[in-house]
């Protein structure tokens, strides 16, 4: 069991951005079954941009509210470099050990999920609940992936920042 959880760890960490990117194409396909007059192409945009947007947190960490932190240090000396590729690696791999990400919370996403039912009510504000399934499926999916990790949630999503 243990090498199964640990073989489904690597696969996350590697595939990790491709599913929020996933997760946006069938969001865009589920809002094209709802509103069927919706241009596909300009609802596929929003929902990748609402599922990938959340992540944007992880900059404004690094530069912002967690500068002092080893992670933020460690990742913003590879940007100084220029060494994206090595960036991209030290984030992929040490990303769900950062616990201060004050937008990845519970409460963003039950915001996100109460503006996605919201604007579904009203069809002209489809690309409105594109943008807010798309950020709430981000979230969900960084919850599903904080059990597979840690068989528990991160402290954040309580609001307990940077506790372990």
């Amino acid at each position: 069991m243990k090498k199964l959880r640990s073989k489904i760890v690597d696969i996350n960490i590697k595939y990790h951005m491709a599913v929020h990117v996933l997760l946006a194409i069938l969001t865009a396909l589920f809002i094209k079954e709802i509103f069927p007059f919706a241009n596909f192409i300009k609802i596929l945009a929003v929902s990748i941009f609402g599922s990938l947007i959340p992540d944007t947190d992880h900059l404004i960490y690094f530069y912002t509210y967690g500068k002092r932190t080893t992670y933020a240090q460690q990742a913003v000396a590879f940007i100084k470099k220029f060494d994206i590729r090595g960036f991209m690696n030290f984030v992929k791999n040490n990303h769900k050990l950062n616990h201060g990400l004050l937008s990845h919370n519970i409460g963003s996403f039950f915001l996100a999920s109460l503006f996605f039912f919201v604007f579904t009510l009203d069809p002209d504000r489809f690309t409105a609940a594109t943008f807010a399934m798309s950020v709430m499926l981000h979230f969900l999916y960084d919850i599903v992936e904080d059990f597979i990790f840690f068989g528990k949630l991160n402290p954040n999503w309580l609001f307990k920042f940077h506790r372990k």
